[in-house]
């Protein structure tokens, strides 16, 4: 039998073909993965990759190997602290997509929710990233990246995250844009020998705060070429906006700061240069500007003084001769919306429960955020001075503010000078004894006057007040608190009158390193405790 000869010219086309198909078959190209639980995101973390995920929360305490070996070579757990933190490893070319509402959360603080070692190429957008449990300075971080190039953040929230909320070590070329830091305890960005970091777009905010303060919104030690560029940042309590160890080429222009307080140097720059251009600050409290000599240019060269420093200071704050807005509110929107300095807000209704807020939890204001309890958040209201909150009729029968959260103070007062509360009713929709959140709550406020107001449980206190003074209680009732009335730490100047404290599950006034405070004319021990 005679053998089929191929042609010449179709020879090369049946190499080609078989080449293909051999290639076809040995190749593996992950493309596109869509995941929608924790082990599906864990399994398809590799290289070369996007990964989609849907929408809703990704706990990872909740993975089937969590804080156990991982079959992929490119995720492990770390032990920190009783929690297990997620190492992502020599991954290149990986991006991580969220879908809408798209949260990856940690609950325990102890550990940080993501650390990438030694990768390459990687982009994470459109994702929200959190601890579930309570922060403070004892925590971990949020991410972590350490020999890393080339990565990006878009679109990102990065908020309840312990200590800070982006580190970056040893990396470069890292991008952080249109995103959010926010509810950190010490800093929002912290890079630490690494260079070429682009910092645009972004909001910083309630960084800081009750019981220290933050020490800067961005943090840099050895890191050169840093942009930070058209941000805003608002609602922080910092001893530094930026700290700079000896660092080059860093700049910081067209940026906003609102409604913060610096206690210690604003632009603490130790041995380390500063373009600092175009920037504003509205209602800000500055103690210093620099730590030492050395100083910050405008885009022409020109250091610039501490005098030329103190004239982009702007205040919305006015004297008494300002005439005050007054708003009526019928809903828990327009009651955030007009939170203000120099503000009378008159309550126009009979209930205003705050859950019902469109971005409960989540929107925040230029003098309000969200602070997150245990279980729920809790609404703090800063900065905004010479304001004032009224029911229209004056009855405090008539007109409630509510909160579901039992850990939450109803309403927390931060930075607020000149507060009047008069005429409404303030507490918690569960039922008694089962709270630890209270009613009122003041950090760092003076002057502040509450009357005919119904303060109610089940949260432990009615009023709970630091480092303030001038704090008037006038005709007003705390009742059904499980702990206690008034506890009042280190405040001066406390006048209470013609005031009803009823089925309290603890004494009524409880003092500690406070000064002249009198009760119905009496004089009162600073550190008394009144049953």
């Amino acid at each position: 039998m005679r053998k089929m000869k191929i042609p010449v010219f179709l020879q090369g086309i049946v190499w080609v073909s078989v080449c293909i198909f051999l290639f076809a078959g040995c190749s593996e190209e992950p493309g596109t993965v869509q995941v929608s639980s924790v082990d599906e995101l864990l399994s398809a973390i590799g290289s070369d990759r996007t990964i989609q995920l849907a929408s809703g929360e990704y706990e990872l305490s909740q993975a089937s190997d969590y804080g156990q070996p991982s079959d992929n070579p490119h995720y492990t757990w770390r032990e920190k602290n009783g929690g297990y933190s997620l190492i992502l490893r020599g991954v290149e070319n990986l991006t991580i997509q969220g879908d809408e509402d798209c949260r990856i959360t940690m609950v325990k603080p102890t550990s940080d929710i993501l650390v990438v070692e030694n990768s390459k190429g990687i982009t994470v957008e459109n994702i929200s990233l959190s601890h579930t449990g309570e922060v403070d300075s004892q925590s971990s971080g949020g991410i972590l990246l350490e020999n890393c190039e080339d990565v990006i953040f878009h679109g990102v929230n990065l908020h309840r995250c312990g200590v800070y909320g982006l580190r970056a070590k040893l990396s470069r070329n890292l991008q952080l844009t249109d995103s959010s830091l926010y509810d950190c305890v010490l800093s929002g960005l912290i890079a630490e020998s690494s260079r070429n970091i682009l910092v645009e777009g972004c909001r910083i905010y309630a960084l800081g705060g009750a019981p220290r303060e933050g020490i800067s919104a961005i943090y840099l030690w050895m890191t050169d070429n840093v942009q930070i560029a058209n941000c805003t940042l608002s609602a922080c309590t910092l001893e530094s906006l930026l700290v700079s160890y000896p660092c080059a080429d860093v700049q910081m222009t067209d940026c906003v700061v609102e409604n913060t307080r610096f206690s210690g140097s604003t632009l603490d720059l130790y041995g380390s240069g500063l373009v600092f251009d175009g920037n504003t600050f509205v209602d800000c409290q500055v103690r210093t500007w620099y730590a030492d000599s050395q100083g910050a240019v405008d885009l022409q060269g020109t250091t610039l003084t501490e005098a030329q420093l103190d004239a982009l200071l702007h205040s919305e704050e006015t004297g008494t001769s300002e005439k005050v807005e007054s708003i009526s509110v019928t809903t828990v929107d327009e009651f955030l919306a007009a939170i203000g300095p120099n503000r009378e807000i008159v309550l126009e209704g009979e209930m205003f429960d705050l859950r019902s807020a469109q971005g409960y939890g989540v929107d925040s204001g230029t003098f309000y955020y969200w602070e997150q309890a245990h279980d729920g958040p809790a609404l703090v209201i800063s900065g905004a001075e010479n304001l004032t909150i009224r029911s229209s009729g004056g009855n405090p029968d008539g007109c409630t503010i509510s909160a579901e959260p039992r850990y939450a103070d109803v309403l927390t007062f931060l930075h607020c000078d000149g507060l009047v509360l008069s005429g409404f009713t303030a507490g918690h929709t569960q039922e008694p004894g089962i709270c630890a959140g209270g009613v009122l709550c003041f950090r760092d406020c003076d002057d502040i006057w509450i009357e005919q107001c119904g303060l109610f449980g089940c949260g432990i206190l009615g009023i709970r007040a630091m480092d303030c003074s001038n704090l008037n209680m006038k005709n007003s009732e705390i009742y059904e608190c499980s702990e206690g009335g008034l506890m009042l730490i280190s405040v001066s100047g406390v006048s209470i009158q013609d005031c009803q404290f009823r089925d309290l599950g603890g004494d009524r006034i409880m003092l500690t390193d406070c000064k002249e405070v009198v009760l119905d004319g009496e004089p009162l021990d600073g550190n008394a405790q009144i049953p």
